[in-house]
Parts: C-alpha cells; sequence; structure tokens
C-alpha cells in the first residue's frame, strides 16, 4: 500500500510549452482533413521516422518564442505556475503527513 507522491509542479515554460504543442497539434489535425499528404494520415510506423526530428526543431522554436514573448505575456504563465506549486506544496504536505503516519504505526 504505498502512497504516491504528488504530481510535480510545472514551470512558467512549461505551461507556456504544453499550451503552444495543443495550438500545434490542432493546427496539424486541422490541415490533415485539408491536405491528404499530411503526415498524420500515414501509418504509424511511416510517422514515428520522422517524429525525433520534427519535435526537436518543434522545441527550438517554441524556446524562442518563449525569449520573445513581453513580460506581460509572461506573467500569464507565472500565475499558472505559482498556482500549480501552491497546489503541489498542499499537496506535499497532506503526503508528508500520510507517510509519517503510516510510519508511525
Amino acid at each position: 500500500d504505498e502512497i504516491p507522491p504528488p504530481k510535480r509542479f510545472l514551470t512558467c515554460y512549461n505551461f507556456f510549452f504544453k499550451h503552444e504543442r495543443a495550438a500545434f497539434l490542432k493546427a496539424q489535425s486541422d490541415a490533415a482533413l485539408i491536405n491528404e499528404n499530411n503526415p498524420l494520415l500515414k501509418k504509424t510506423g511511416e510517422r514515428k521516422k520522422g517524429a525525433k526530428a520534427n519535435f526537436s526543431k518543434f522545441s527550438t522554436e517554441i524556446a524562442a518564442k518563449w525569449k520573445g514573448l513581453s513580460s506581460e505575456e509572461k506573467k500569464i504563465y507565472e500565475n499558472m505556475a505559482n498556482d500549480d506549486l501552491a497546489r503541489y506544496q498542499r499537496d506535499y504536505e497532506v503526503y508528508r503527513m500520510k507517510t509519517t503516519e503510516k510510519k508511525k504505526k
């Protein structure tokens, strides 16, 4: 009966990356409906071949986009990260109390 630790908190960059990735995937799925030659329509094995290169390029583009954000735009993601950190700290305190109780028994 192992008590799982709380899910780790995300940073402001993590939230930004998730947002950009979701937007990118939506654009890709929309494009797949229009363009039959889109890689999303290929068989899974064919798609995986170029996935690492595409992800690396995508990550580089997102990092550059993050660096170009204004402090006002980053503030949105910073607030999300602060909320998630507070959630993690609350959950971790509960986890710590439960694991301490369990050790005492």
